[in-house]
């Protein structure tokens, strides 16, 4: 609530800017006072749009007489002749849409400055690139999709915005946000084909991230987040590997899922998923992983929520450490491996543990593990398959005693 009453003074302040100068000035010519008192055309108009067949030469007349400090909404919409547009007298947008148009292959807003609402880029099937090289700040939505030719994105000043948003590039083969410090809603990078790399390692906070269907990306990096709600990194066949290396905090959700190439998933800082109401925590079907690490893991959620799904849907997966996690309801880890290391060294409440084959070593350690937890436990369902030791056995003997469930599967 409180970012969106920010924007929304921010919103008005930008467009109060845009119509008053603070002094008085006389009356416009033909019928129109001017925005500021003065004669519009010296100013501009607050609303331009360029539609239908104009021409390049059109739209420089068009932007030539009437662009100027008090224009605040922008619209190309739906052209057909227009190839190329030039609106670097432009400084500050509270609104910007270039929409369906057939041949633009380019426009320059090389002087933008900030956006106060919106951005929508979307189904211009000839545009190869996308230039805001002094853009810093846009308090609503940046929303790029369907440009069939786009290759190049140049965001090189951006550092604040709301939600963030590039999906369905065939073409689509960088990003540049290097001082993208803040999101205050969503960043979203789905279904680019041609996508390669993601880097945000300058970003710290956003409500959410979610990296999905992008086929040719190998790696994305956020090193420097804190502090996120959400995070989906989902269906991104190629992906090898991703940083998250400073993220200490999730409020909600982590999901990742169906990456069939990636092989080690760590997020080293973070300590808690989830808040007092609910939490999402499931890794699935990332066929190669072999080690899944949250070493400083310490709280997921509240109550019948606390529950960690880890399914590899492959045969890789060999060792596991939430060596923090001292209180979990549900952990299910499902595998068609044999896993040689777990490591719960600080688990002391649950309600079910189920796992898949184990080694020797790793059911020793288990058992040693969970016998010595105080109170002792009782109550509790536990699964595994493997071969037991006769010492394990003599534990599991003492655990069923308990009050205890334990399944061991051949």
């Amino acid at each position: 609530m409180k970012n969106i009453c920010i924007q929304f003074f921010l919103i008005l302040l930008t467009i109060f800017t845009f119509s008053c100068n603070g002094e008085d000035g006389v009356d416009g010519v033909d019928g129109l006072d001017g925005l500021d008192g003065v004669n519009s055309s010296e100013n501009g108009q607050a609303i331009l749009v360029f539609s239908g067949d104009i021409t390049n030469e059109d739209a420089a007349t068009i932007v030539q007489e009437n662009a100027g400090k008090n224009t605040h909404t922008l619209l190309i919409k739906g052209t057909t002749n227009l190839t190329t547009i030039d609106l670097s007298t432009l400084t500050n947008l509270a609104v910007l849409k270039i929409r369906g148009n057939e041949k633009l292959l380019n426009f320059t807003m090389s002087n933008l400055e900030s956006i106060a609402d919106s951005i929508q880029i979307v189904s211009n099937p000839m545009l190869e690139s996308i230039s805001f090289p002094n853009l810093t700040s846009t308090l609503g939505d940046f929303y790029v999709s369907k440009n069939e030719a786009l290759r190049l994105v140049d965001l090189s000043n951006l550092s604040i915005i709301e939600d963030l948003s590039f999906s369905d590039h065939l073409s689509l083969e960088s990003i540049n946000l290097p001082l993208l410090e803040t999101s205050f809603g969503e960043v979203s990078i789905l279904n680019n084909s041609n996508l390669k790399a993601l880097d945000l390692d300058a970003l710290v906070t956003t409500n959410s991230i979610r990296i999905y269907r992008n086929s040719s990306l190998t790696a994305t990096s956020f090193s420097n987040l804190k502090k996120s709600n959400r995070i989906i990194i989902s269906q991104n066949e190629a992906l090898l590997s991703f940083n998250f290396d400073g993220l200490e905090q999730l409020g909600f959700e982590l999901t990742i899922s169906s990456n069939i190439e990636l092989t080690t998933l760590s997020f080293p800082l973070l300590n808690s998923i989830g808040n007092e109401e609910n939490a999402v925590f499931s890794i699935s079907n990332n066929q190669i992983v072999s080690d899944v690490s949250f070493p400083s893991l310490e709280v997921i959620g509240d109550n019948s929520s606390r529950r960690i799904t880890i399914g590899s849907g492959g045969a890789n997966l060999q060792t596991i450490n939430f060596n923090r996690l001292a209180t979990i309801y549900d952990f299910t880890i499902r595998s068609g491996t044999t896993l040689t290391n777990i490591d719960l060294s600080s688990l002391k409440e649950f309600n079910s543990l189920s796992f898949p084959r184990l080694s020797a070593g790793t059911i020793d350690s288990l058992t040693n593990h969970l016998i010595k937890i105080t109170p002792a436990l009782t109550g509790k369902l536990i699964s595994f398959q493997g071969t037991v030791s006769a010492e394990a056995l003599t534990i599991i003997e003492t655990l069923r005693s308990n009050g205890n469930t334990i399944h061991i599967r051949n």
